[in-house]
Protein backbone atom coordinates (compact mmCIF):
# COMPACT_ATOMS: atom_id res chain seq x y z
CA UNK A 1 0.00 0.00 0.00
CA UNK A 2 1.29 3.82 -0.70
CA UNK A 3 1.32 6.37 1.31
CA UNK A 4 -1.68 8.18 -0.20
CA UNK A 5 -3.64 5.16 0.67
CA UNK A 6 -3.01 5.46 4.64
CA UNK A 7 -3.11 9.46 4.13
CA UNK A 8 -6.69 8.92 5.56
CA UNK A 9 -4.74 8.02 8.78
CA UNK A 10 -3.64 11.96 8.94
CA UNK A 11 -5.82 13.98 7.00
CA UNK A 12 -9.55 12.10 7.65
CA UNK A 13 -9.79 12.76 3.69
CA UNK A 14 -11.53 10.35 1.66
CA UNK A 15 -12.75 10.06 -2.29
CA UNK A 16 -16.26 10.83 -3.49
CA UNK A 17 -16.03 9.38 -6.83
CA UNK A 18 -17.80 10.38 -10.01
CA UNK A 19 -19.92 7.81 -11.84
CA UNK A 20 -17.25 7.68 -15.00
CA UNK A 21 -14.69 6.12 -12.75
CA UNK A 22 -16.99 3.84 -10.84
CA UNK A 23 -15.90 -0.20 -11.22
CA UNK A 24 -19.30 -0.42 -13.34
CA UNK A 25 -18.80 1.01 -16.42
CA UNK A 26 -21.87 0.19 -18.58
CA UNK A 27 -24.27 0.27 -15.70
CA UNK A 28 -23.04 3.84 -13.67
CA UNK A 29 -25.45 6.50 -13.94
CA UNK A 30 -26.32 5.20 -17.20
CA UNK A 31 -29.75 3.71 -18.07
CA UNK A 32 -29.93 0.00 -19.15
CA UNK A 33 -31.11 -0.28 -22.96
CA UNK A 34 -33.87 -2.11 -23.64
CA UNK A 35 -34.31 -2.91 -27.51
CA UNK A 36 -37.51 -3.98 -29.22
CA UNK A 37 -39.02 -4.72 -25.90
CA UNK A 38 -40.28 -2.75 -22.56
CA UNK A 39 -38.69 -2.52 -18.98
CA UNK A 40 -40.29 -2.59 -15.84
CA UNK A 41 -39.81 0.82 -15.47
CA UNK A 42 -42.08 1.56 -19.32
CA UNK A 43 -44.57 -0.57 -17.56
CA UNK A 44 -44.81 1.05 -14.44
CA UNK A 45 -45.16 4.47 -16.38
CA UNK A 46 -48.16 2.93 -17.99
CA UNK A 47 -49.78 1.88 -15.01
CA UNK A 48 -49.57 5.74 -14.02
CA UNK A 49 -50.54 7.19 -17.08
CA UNK A 50 -53.89 3.90 -16.88
CA UNK A 51 -54.79 5.11 -13.38
CA UNK A 52 -55.85 9.18 -14.50
CA UNK A 53 -57.24 7.74 -17.89
CA UNK A 54 -60.44 6.98 -19.53
CA UNK A 55 -60.28 3.24 -19.71
CA UNK A 56 -59.72 2.87 -15.49
CA UNK A 57 -62.43 1.03 -14.50
CA UNK A 58 -61.64 0.55 -11.37
CA UNK A 59 -59.74 -3.55 -12.29
CA UNK A 60 -55.85 -3.57 -12.27
CA UNK A 61 -54.95 -3.76 -15.71
CA UNK A 62 -52.38 -6.68 -17.25
CA UNK A 63 -49.21 -6.31 -19.08
CA UNK A 64 -51.20 -7.00 -22.53
CA UNK A 65 -53.61 -4.46 -21.93
CA UNK A 66 -51.06 -1.68 -20.61
CA UNK A 67 -48.80 -2.52 -23.69
CA UNK A 68 -51.46 -2.03 -26.23
CA UNK A 69 -53.39 0.86 -24.86
CA UNK A 70 -50.23 3.14 -23.76
CA UNK A 71 -46.91 1.85 -24.95
CA UNK A 72 -46.64 0.34 -28.43
CA UNK A 73 -46.33 2.79 -31.26
CA UNK A 74 -49.43 3.62 -33.66
CA UNK A 75 -49.61 4.01 -37.56
CA UNK A 76 -48.22 2.29 -40.21
CA UNK A 77 -44.50 1.42 -40.52
CA UNK A 78 -42.62 2.12 -43.36
CA UNK A 79 -40.24 -1.00 -43.24
CA UNK A 80 -37.71 -2.10 -46.23
CA UNK A 81 -39.31 -5.53 -45.75
CA UNK A 82 -42.97 -3.59 -47.00
CA UNK A 83 -40.86 -1.26 -49.83
CA UNK A 84 -37.79 -2.90 -51.08
CA UNK A 85 -37.36 -0.05 -53.23
CA UNK A 86 -35.90 1.44 -49.67
CA UNK A 87 -32.69 -0.37 -49.55
CA UNK A 88 -31.57 1.92 -52.17
CA UNK A 89 -30.89 4.42 -49.49
CA UNK A 90 -29.17 2.13 -47.28
CA UNK A 91 -26.76 0.35 -46.62
CA UNK A 92 -28.51 -2.26 -44.66
CA UNK A 93 -30.77 -4.89 -45.73
CA UNK A 94 -33.46 -6.14 -43.21
CA UNK A 95 -35.41 -3.45 -41.00
CA UNK A 96 -34.15 -5.22 -37.90
CA UNK A 97 -30.51 -4.12 -38.95
CA UNK A 98 -31.27 -0.63 -39.91
CA UNK A 99 -32.84 -0.11 -36.40
CA UNK A 100 -30.51 -1.87 -34.13
CA UNK A 101 -27.63 0.44 -35.62
CA UNK A 102 -29.81 3.76 -34.97
CA UNK A 103 -30.85 1.94 -31.62
CA UNK A 104 -26.99 2.23 -31.00
CA UNK A 105 -26.23 5.28 -31.57
CA UNK A 106 -29.07 6.86 -30.20
CA UNK A 107 -28.65 5.06 -26.35
CA UNK A 108 -24.74 5.98 -26.83
CA UNK A 109 -24.97 9.44 -27.12
CA UNK A 110 -28.39 9.93 -24.53
CA UNK A 111 -25.97 7.88 -21.76
CA UNK A 112 -23.21 9.81 -22.88
CA UNK A 113 -25.08 13.09 -22.18
CA UNK A 114 -26.05 11.55 -19.06
CA UNK A 115 -22.76 10.23 -17.62
CA UNK A 116 -21.11 13.93 -18.46
CA UNK A 117 -23.70 15.97 -16.84
CA UNK A 118 -23.72 13.75 -13.61
CA UNK A 119 -20.16 13.82 -13.58
CA UNK A 120 -20.13 17.23 -13.17
CA UNK A 121 -22.93 17.27 -9.93
CA UNK A 122 -22.31 14.09 -7.91
CA UNK A 123 -19.54 12.33 -6.24
CA UNK A 124 -20.36 8.69 -4.47
CA UNK A 125 -18.79 6.90 -1.30
CA UNK A 126 -19.46 3.45 -1.54
CA UNK A 127 -18.91 0.82 1.89
CA UNK A 128 -20.22 -2.81 2.34
CA UNK A 129 -21.93 -4.19 5.57
CA UNK A 130 -19.27 -6.85 5.73
CA UNK A 131 -15.96 -6.96 7.58
CA UNK A 132 -15.80 -10.59 6.55
CA UNK A 133 -16.86 -10.46 3.00
CA UNK A 134 -13.98 -12.36 1.25
CA UNK A 135 -15.13 -11.38 -2.40
CA UNK A 136 -14.19 -7.43 -1.31
CA UNK A 137 -11.55 -8.43 0.26
CA UNK A 138 -10.29 -10.14 -3.05
CA UNK A 139 -11.54 -7.40 -5.42
CA UNK A 140 -11.25 -4.10 -2.95
CA UNK A 141 -8.44 -5.36 -0.37
CA UNK A 142 -5.54 -6.42 -2.47
CA UNK A 143 -6.07 -10.07 -2.36
CA UNK A 144 -6.14 -9.96 1.62
CA UNK A 145 -2.70 -7.50 1.81
CA UNK A 146 -5.00 -4.34 2.73
CA UNK A 147 -7.05 -3.20 5.31
CA UNK A 148 -10.65 -2.45 6.03
CA UNK A 149 -12.22 1.14 7.76
CA UNK A 150 -15.51 0.70 9.70
CA UNK A 151 -17.16 3.77 10.35
CA UNK A 152 -19.98 4.53 13.30
CA UNK A 153 -23.18 4.80 11.79
CA UNK A 154 -24.26 6.68 14.61
CA UNK A 155 -22.18 9.37 14.51
CA UNK A 156 -23.49 12.59 13.81
CA UNK A 157 -21.81 12.74 10.04
CA UNK A 158 -23.39 9.48 9.25
CA UNK A 159 -26.79 11.03 10.37
CA UNK A 160 -26.35 13.76 8.20
CA UNK A 161 -25.21 12.10 5.40
CA UNK A 162 -27.26 8.60 5.84
CA UNK A 163 -26.05 5.79 4.01
CA UNK A 164 -28.56 4.01 1.53
CA UNK A 165 -28.52 0.29 0.65
CA UNK A 166 -28.11 -0.74 -3.01
CA UNK A 167 -30.59 -2.78 -4.40
CA UNK A 168 -29.23 -5.68 -6.91
CA UNK A 169 -31.74 -5.95 -10.13
CA UNK A 170 -31.63 -6.28 -13.90
CA UNK A 171 -34.94 -5.10 -13.89
CA UNK A 172 -35.33 -2.09 -11.64
CA UNK A 173 -32.33 -0.33 -13.10
CA UNK A 174 -33.47 3.17 -15.04
CA UNK A 175 -34.25 1.91 -18.66
CA UNK A 176 -34.27 3.09 -22.06
CA UNK A 177 -36.03 1.84 -24.59
CA UNK A 178 -35.92 1.28 -28.40
CA UNK A 179 -38.82 0.09 -29.44
CA UNK A 180 -39.38 0.11 -33.73
CA UNK A 181 -37.97 3.84 -33.47
CA UNK A 182 -39.41 5.04 -30.45
CA UNK A 183 -37.42 6.13 -27.71
CA UNK A 184 -38.70 5.84 -23.88
CA UNK A 185 -36.77 6.93 -20.96
CA UNK A 186 -38.18 5.32 -17.60
CA UNK A 187 -41.35 5.13 -19.54
CA UNK A 188 -40.90 8.84 -20.93
CA UNK A 189 -41.84 8.27 -24.89
CA UNK A 190 -39.19 11.04 -26.08
CA UNK A 191 -40.63 13.41 -28.87
CA UNK A 192 -39.48 12.84 -32.39
CA UNK A 193 -37.82 16.41 -32.30
CA UNK A 194 -36.49 18.92 -29.93
CA UNK A 195 -35.14 22.41 -30.26
CA UNK A 196 -32.60 21.98 -27.60
CA UNK A 197 -31.02 19.55 -25.13
CA UNK A 198 -32.76 22.17 -22.50
CA UNK A 199 -36.13 21.10 -24.79
CA UNK A 200 -35.67 17.23 -23.81
CA UNK A 201 -34.41 17.81 -20.05
CA UNK A 202 -37.89 20.04 -19.43
CA UNK A 203 -39.82 17.51 -21.12
CA UNK A 204 -38.60 14.91 -18.46
CA UNK A 205 -38.07 16.92 -15.61
CA UNK A 206 -42.32 17.83 -15.90
CA UNK A 207 -42.94 14.08 -15.81
CA UNK A 208 -40.40 12.30 -14.59
CA UNK A 209 -40.47 10.83 -10.70
CA UNK A 210 -37.02 12.01 -9.77
CA UNK A 211 -37.08 10.19 -6.29
CA UNK A 212 -37.32 7.19 -8.48
CA UNK A 213 -35.44 8.03 -11.16
CA UNK A 214 -32.62 8.32 -8.57
CA UNK A 215 -33.09 5.13 -7.14
CA UNK A 216 -32.83 3.57 -9.90
CA UNK A 217 -29.65 5.20 -11.59
CA UNK A 218 -27.17 5.43 -8.82
CA UNK A 219 -28.86 2.92 -6.23
CA UNK A 220 -29.74 0.51 -8.47
CA UNK A 221 -26.74 -1.96 -10.21
CA UNK A 222 -26.68 -5.66 -12.30
CA UNK A 223 -27.17 -9.10 -9.93
CA UNK A 224 -23.75 -9.72 -11.13
CA UNK A 225 -22.83 -6.92 -8.60
CA UNK A 226 -24.66 -8.32 -5.75
CA UNK A 227 -22.16 -9.90 -3.19
CA UNK A 228 -20.85 -6.79 -2.60
CA UNK A 229 -23.52 -6.11 -0.40
CA UNK A 230 -22.90 -2.27 -1.34
CA UNK A 231 -24.11 0.87 0.70
CA UNK A 232 -24.10 4.44 -0.64
CA UNK A 233 -23.86 7.98 -0.05
CA UNK A 234 -24.43 10.55 -2.71
CA UNK A 235 -22.82 14.17 -2.08
CA UNK A 236 -23.27 16.89 -4.40
CA UNK A 237 -19.90 17.18 -5.68
CA UNK A 238 -19.17 20.99 -4.70
CA UNK A 239 -19.77 19.57 -1.11
CA UNK A 240 -15.83 18.86 -1.53
CA UNK A 241 -13.44 19.41 1.55
CA UNK A 242 -10.51 19.25 -0.71
CA UNK A 243 -9.53 18.53 -4.45
CA UNK A 244 -6.78 17.53 -6.09
CA UNK A 245 -7.24 18.13 -9.67
CA UNK A 246 -10.20 15.89 -11.00
CA UNK A 247 -10.26 13.73 -7.34
CA UNK A 248 -12.63 14.89 -5.03
CA UNK A 249 -12.23 14.31 -1.26
CA UNK A 250 -14.56 14.69 2.04
CA UNK A 251 -13.20 14.83 5.07
CA UNK A 252 -14.80 12.43 7.75
CA UNK A 253 -14.44 13.10 11.36
CA UNK A 254 -11.46 11.00 13.06
CA UNK A 255 -14.39 10.26 16.00
CA UNK A 256 -16.23 8.60 13.52
CA UNK A 257 -13.48 5.62 12.82
CA UNK A 258 -14.71 2.55 14.86
CA UNK A 259 -12.39 -0.60 13.36
CA UNK A 260 -9.44 -0.93 11.70
CA UNK A 261 -9.07 -4.14 10.04
CA UNK A 262 -6.07 -5.88 8.61
CA UNK A 263 -6.30 -8.21 5.87
CA UNK A 264 -5.15 -11.74 6.08
CA UNK A 265 -1.64 -11.56 4.42
CA UNK A 266 -1.45 -7.76 4.96
CA UNK A 267 2.78 -7.38 4.84
CA UNK A 268 4.13 -6.46 8.69
CA UNK A 269 6.01 -3.46 7.53
CA UNK A 270 2.10 -1.75 6.24
CA UNK A 271 1.28 -2.81 9.86
CA UNK A 272 3.93 -1.27 11.72
CA UNK A 273 3.21 2.23 9.50
CA UNK A 274 -0.61 2.19 10.29
CA UNK A 275 0.24 1.83 14.07
CA UNK A 276 2.57 3.98 14.10
CA UNK A 277 0.36 6.59 12.14
CA UNK A 278 -2.73 5.66 15.46
CA UNK A 279 -0.17 6.61 18.12
CA UNK A 280 1.07 9.84 16.25
CA UNK A 281 -2.42 10.79 16.49
CA UNK A 282 -4.43 11.33 19.26
CA UNK A 283 -7.80 11.51 17.31
CA UNK A 284 -7.39 7.85 16.89
CA UNK A 285 -7.06 6.71 20.16
CA UNK A 286 -9.98 5.21 20.58
CA UNK A 287 -9.78 3.39 16.84
CA UNK A 288 -9.69 -0.64 17.55
CA UNK A 289 -7.48 -2.94 16.07
CA UNK A 290 -8.74 -6.46 14.09
CA UNK A 291 -7.54 -9.19 11.88
CA UNK A 292 -9.45 -10.87 9.83
CA UNK A 293 -8.11 -14.97 9.11
CA UNK A 294 -9.44 -18.24 8.14
CA UNK A 295 -11.02 -19.97 10.24
CA UNK A 296 -10.62 -23.77 11.82
CA UNK A 297 -12.21 -26.63 11.31
CA UNK A 298 -15.80 -26.58 10.52
CA UNK A 299 -15.01 -22.52 9.90
CA UNK A 300 -12.14 -23.32 7.88
CA UNK A 301 -13.20 -21.71 4.16
CA UNK A 302 -14.86 -18.77 5.89
CA UNK A 303 -12.83 -15.34 7.56
CA UNK A 304 -13.41 -14.24 11.02
CA UNK A 305 -12.56 -11.37 12.66
CA UNK A 306 -10.00 -11.68 15.95
CA UNK A 307 -8.44 -8.55 18.00
CA UNK A 308 -5.36 -7.77 18.19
Amino acid sequence: MSAEHLAFLDNSLFRITQPQYLNDPPGEARFAPFYNHFSEADFEYARKKYQTSWLNDGSIPDNNFLLNNFLLPTGMRYTVELFPSLKGFTDYETTDEIERFQAIQLIEIINNCLLEHMNQMIGIFSLSDSLTNHDMWIKYGQHGKGIALEFDKQHQFFKKYPTRKVIYSNEKRASITYYEGCIRINGIRLKDKYESALDVQDHLLNEINLSDLITRLFFTKNLKWSTENEHRIIFDLQQYDQRKENIFLKKIPFEAFKTLTFGWDTPESIIKEIFQKIKNNPALNHLRIQKVRYGQLENYDNLEVVDI
